[in-house]
Parts: C-alpha cells; sequence; structure tokens
C-alpha cells in the first residue's frame, strides 16, 4: 500500500518498490499519477519502450499480430518481436498492445535499495528495542518469582496465575535456576514463543537446551491450567490428542484423574514425554 502522505516523500520508496515493472494502468490505482510524473521527471522512473512491451506479450498474441500483417510468423520471441517492430508502425501496435510498463532508471534502482535498507535496519532496531524491553521486563520479574512473592500488585494482578505456575513447573523440574525463571517468564507472561525464547536467552549468555525450554513452557501451561481450575474444582483429567504425535506414554495418561493436589509435571500432570500432546480439564466438586 501507498504510505498516507506519499506526496511529502521523495523520492517515494514504496512507490518505487511496488511501481516497478508495473503497467501504467494498474500502477495508476496504487499511486496518484502526478507523484508517478514527478519520479519519472527526476529521473527515477521511465516508460518502457515498445520491444519491452512487446515482450511482454505471449507467443501466440505476437504471432496473431504478425498474422494481422501478413507476415511470417515463425522463429523464436525475439525474431517475432523485431519482425513487428521492423514491418509495423508504433501506432498500430500501440492498438493491439496499449499499456505501457514503468521501469526503474539506474538512479530509481539506487534509490529503491536505498529504501529496503533504511527499512531493514528501521526492523531491526525496532527488534532490538523490544527485545531489550522483554529482557528488562523479564529481569524484573524473575527475583519476585524465586522469592515466591506472588501477591497483589507484584507482576500483574491477584489474578494472574503465571507467576506461581512458573515457579511450580520449575520446581517440578528442578530447574530454579535464574535463567530458567527467565525463559519461562518470557514465554508465559511476555507472550513469546519457544524461537524468541531462546534468541532472548542467548543474548543474555545462556545457551539454553530447546528441549528443555519447551518442557518448562509445556509444564507451564498445564499449571496455568491448575490454577485457573483450583477454584471450583478438586479433581483433573488428563486428555491425550489423537494426532501423529500421540504416543504410547501419552495414551497410557488418557483419561487417568488425578487431585489437583497430586499435579506434578511430568508425574501426573503434563508433559509427560518429549513429544506430549496432552492437556487437562477439570472436574467439578459437584
Amino acid at each position: 500500500m501507498p504510505n498516507e502522505n506519499s506526496e511529502d516523500v521523495f523520492p517515494d520508496g514504496n512507490l518505487l518498490f511496488q511501481v516497478e515493472r508495473e503497467s501504467v494502468l494498474s500502477a495508476e490505482k496504487l499511486f496518484d499519477h502526478n507523484l508517478i510524473e514527478k519520479h519519472i521527471k527526476e529521473g527515477f522512473l521511465s516508460l518502457s519502450s515498445i520491444e519491452y512491451d512487446l515482450s511482454v506479450v505471449t507467443v501466440p498474441n505476437l504471432k496473431g499480430i504478425l498474422s494481422s500483417h501478413n507476415l511470417k510468423v515463425t522463429g523464436k520471441k525475439a525474431d517475432l518481436i523485431s519482425r513487428i517492430i521492423d514491418n509495423v508502425s508504433e501506432n498500430d501496435i500501440r492498438a493491439l498492445v496499449p499499456d505501457s510498463y514503468y521501469l526503474l532508471t539506474l538512479k530509481g534502482k539506487a534509490a529503491k535499495e536505498e529504501w529496503l535498507e533504511a527499512d531493514r535496519l528501521a526492523v531491526q532496531k525496532e527488534r532490538v528495542e523490544g527485545q531489550q524491553k522483554r529482557i528488562a521486563e523479564m529481569e524484573s520479574y524473575a527475583p519476585l518469582i524465586a522469592s515466591k512473592n506472588f501477591g497483589v500488585n507484584v507482576i500483574s494482578s491477584s489474578t494472574d496465575v503465571h507467576p506461581e505456575a512458573i515457579y511450580r513447573c520449575l520446581r517440578d523440574l528442578d530447574l530454579l535456576e535464574y535463567e530458567y525463571i527467565l525463559a519461562a517468564v518470557d514465554y508465559a507472561i511476555l507472550g513469546s514463543d519457544l524461537r524468541t525464547v531462546i534468541n532472548d536467552m542467548a543474548c543474555l549468555g545462556f545457551t539454553m537446551d530447546e528441549k528443555t525450554v519447551w518442557q518448562v513452557i509445556a509444564g507451564t501451561r498445564s499449571y496455568v491450567a491448575i490454577l485457573n481450575m483450583q477454584c471450583w474444582a478438586a479433581k483433573y483429567q488428563v486428555h491425550s490428542r489423537d494426532n501423529k504425535l500421540h504416543c504410547n506414554c501419552c495414551q497410557s495418561f488418557d483419561g487417568k484423574i488425578f487431585l489437583i493436589d497430586e499435579a506434578k509435571v511430568g508425574s501426573t500432570l503434563p508433559p509427560f514425554c518429549g513429544s506430549c500432546v496432552c492437556y487437562v480439564t477439570g472436574i467439578s466438586d459437584e
């Protein structure tokens, strides 16, 4: 899509990126005609030649043009184009091939590359700033979780079970080291995916095993479910999703019922294996 204030941006990298090799009719539906003309006047764009316009035409249609002028229709595409140019007037060609195309000049290509590089740097800067913000938040939450300080206004709200879920999961897995608390916070509280968590931890100097981090993520997810249901249920049931990842381990837990107080990752609470697809649902006290 064009920039909202594209008239104020010159040369307009968005225009140069989108308009290259675009037909005149299509391009002017995307961008203001005057803005396009300005880029042509300043040497960033040019209109295509007859040769280029014919090169876009299919061979059958080129042969149709030749046949309508009683010219030979044999040869390669380049031969057909040359024969048309040599024997058919430009006005007649334009009547049959009315649309032209916008092409970038060398100046336009250089401007486009500069725009793409500036855009890449902006995206990279935004990514780095986002990572720095996440890391700062991770490092503020981690000590609170390590100290089991899950009270009101400490991390989110009195109804946020994620801090306690993180602590319980890491306790079960015997992974209450600082880096695993950080990784769990990144996922559970900040909403990062597995790959982002791994990258964020690498930025902090921690090389994390992806399988272990996944186990922490899956275990935290299970505890979130348990803590959310404990106000109305005393028991929960394990379910194994029926898909290609279904294994004998998961199958052995399918349908089993446990007391919420018995919840322990790897023992009575998912994940039970490295490819666990199990989840839990509460069973009402009624």
